[in-house]
């Protein structure tokens, strides 16, 4: 029955705890995010009409991320608190035992897991590829819808600065256009956009003007059009085609590139990161009750942040081929698994060892 009670206490603690920090931490991220989706928008990358949709459907993303990170820091912090105010004291006076309260958090535990599981191996897929196909959606429609009369606009991933006066409903082109480089300048009547070449490439057609180059020797050569076309870039990284993150799990399953492999490895990491992470937790959430639970809150959190970037890396050197696909990331898992039983086990070891030192100081007393 104690030990029924202290499990509901323990499990609405940590429910509680991770869902404010989960929370919060989403904010965050969510907050940094959305500035650089907006500058991509305010730069004609990507659509202002798309912003929140592809914040909305990278969520999962997110959360996959932050998620185990929360309730790690929620085992800290409600275990710290019960540390700092001798409610551990209590338990174990009570005959609750280390590896009795640790089964209490076996239930959350299992349940971030499986919620881990779900958005790592199913939903993020979801979203990106959700995402992929606004992006993709997005380069079947003019470059020219994304310029916005009297400000100055970047067309593509590069030092060209596009303005136009106004938006020619009519044609769906742009009037009164001025298309400045480091090389010059070119002043055009209108502008609209159109596909030349075998490979379908893009190319900006100003009508009636005239470009001013600068030469070497400072001088400026002006030469009148009546049309003139400059090579629009293809789409950079904000609309790239397929990601490996959009790929379904079961489709990484069957592939043996190592892109695929890599990102396997990083999806089932995820999942695997959270009982480990718990384990980790556990010990370190002891603080004595002068110190307070937030004692060793950053340590912990540099250890949680070194085992993060170990499978970081290691995935990123299978997805490129710098690291043979067998290896994986179980090494670390395994590694990190065997510090927690270490760090678990610690206080018993030495409370033998001075069980012992103790035995051989009243043996020798006693000769």
């Amino acid at each position: 029955m104690a030990v029924s009670v202290l499990r509901r206490y323990i499990t609405r603690e940590l429910v509680t705890t991770t869902g404010v920090i989960t929370l919060v931490l989403m904010l965050i991220v969510l907050s940094a995010r959305l500035i650089v989706y907006l500058n991509k928008a305010a730069t004609g990358e990507i659509s202002t009409q798309l912003v929140f949709s592809i914040v909305g459907y990278n969520l999962p993303f997110f959360l996959q991320l932050i998620l185990p990170l929360g309730y790690f820091i929620a085992i800290l912090l409600a275990l710290g608190r019960m540390y700092a105010e001798n409610e551990m004291v209590v338990l174990n006076a009570c005959g609750i035992n280390p590896t009795q309260l640790l089964k209490t958090v076996a239930l959350p535990t299992i349940i971030i897991a499986a919620l881990s599981a779900f958005l790592a191996l199913w939903l993020s897929p979801w979203g990106a590829n959700k995402v992929d196909a606004l992006l993709e959606a997005q380069k079947e429609r003019t470059d020219l819808k994304f310029i916005t009369p009297g400000r100055f606009t970047s067309l593509g991933n590069n030092s060209r600065v596009t303005y136009t006066e106004k938006s020619l409903k009519e044609s769906d082109g742009l009037g009164g256009v001025f298309v400045g480089s480091p090389t010059g300048i070119v002043i055009a009547k209108s502008a609209h956009q159109n596909h030349l070449g075998e490979e379908d490439e893009r190319y900006l057609i100003l009508e009636d003007g005239y470009q001013l180059s600068l030469n070497a020797n400072g001088t400026t050569d002006i030469l009148e059009f009546g049309q003139y076309a400059i090579k629009i870039p293809g789409a950079t990284s904000a609309v790239a085609k397929s990601r490996h993150e959009a790929k379904p799990t079961l489709a990484l399953l069957d592939s043996n590139e190592p892109k695929d492999v890599g990102q396997l490895s990083l999806r089932l990491a995820m999942v695997i990161m959270v009982p480990i992470a718990t384990l980790l937790a556990f010990p370190l959430s002891k603080v004595q009750p002068r110190q307070g639970r937030f004692a060793k809150l950053l340590p912990a959190i540099l250890l949680y942040v070194l085992y993060y970037s170990a499978i970081i890396l290691m995935t990123s050197l299978i997805s490129e081929g710098k690291a043979p696909v067998f290896i994986g990331t179980w090494w670390i898992h395994t590694l990190f698994f065997l510090l927690a039983l270490l760090l678990n086990i610690w206080p018993d070891i030495q409370s033998r060892y001075r069980e012992r030192q103790q035995q051989r100081r009243m043996l020798g007393q006693g000769e």
